[in-house]
């Protein structure tokens, strides 16, 4: 039971998908479509490129940096997404964000409604109990669980990405 471990959570679907720029070159990227357009704030830091804090998600998508500089691509621009279906829409970029962890777009649910149907869930964001003492472990327990496909710790990662550091200096 992960009632007590579990503060609060936010529902979104989680895709892999395709960037595709205007030269046709791609990027695969993960994409996380939050239900309601503030979502997120509580559970992913998003800045522009000049550090200002994005505070809703307006029409569009938010294209990581690193993503945008491989596809050469900028705000304002068009895109294509591509699901694992190959359906594939053009969209604009709203804004580049700042992500040190892997290449992302984020989007609100009603601009996936109005490119690609159906939204559904299948993922959540959550803030775990300051209480637990193994927040690692805790994710890996869930990870086993028959009807969850996969669960990270975002401790874990930054742990990881400290180590990397470390080694670099």
């Amino acid at each position: 039971d992960s009632s007590t471990e579990i503060t609060d959570y936010v529902n979104l679907q989680i895709e892999s998908i395709k960037i595709k720029n205007q030269k046709k070159d791609t990027e695969k990227v993960q994409l996380m479509i939050f239900e309601e357009r503030e979502d997120f704030l509580n559970y992913v830091s998003l800045e522009d490129e000049e550090g200002n804090p994005i505070l809703s998600l307006e029409e569009g998508i938010y294209v990581t940096e690193n993503a945008a500089k491989m596809l050469d691509v900028k705000e304002g621009d068009g895109v294509l997404l591509q699901r694992l279906d190959l359906t594939q829409e053009e969209v604009r970029i709203t804004s580049l964000v700042k992500n040190y962890l892997g290449n992302n777009i984020y989007m609100a649910k009603d601009t996936y409604k109005r490119l690609f149907g159906l939204y559904e869930p299948n993922g959540i964001l959550a803030h775990l109990s300051s209480d637990l003492q193994n927040p690692i472990g805790f994710a890996d327990e869930l990870a086993k669980e028959d009807w969850i496909l996969s669960s990270l710790s975002t401790q874990e990662l930054k742990d990881g990405f400290s180590a990397a550091f470390t080694l670099i200096n």
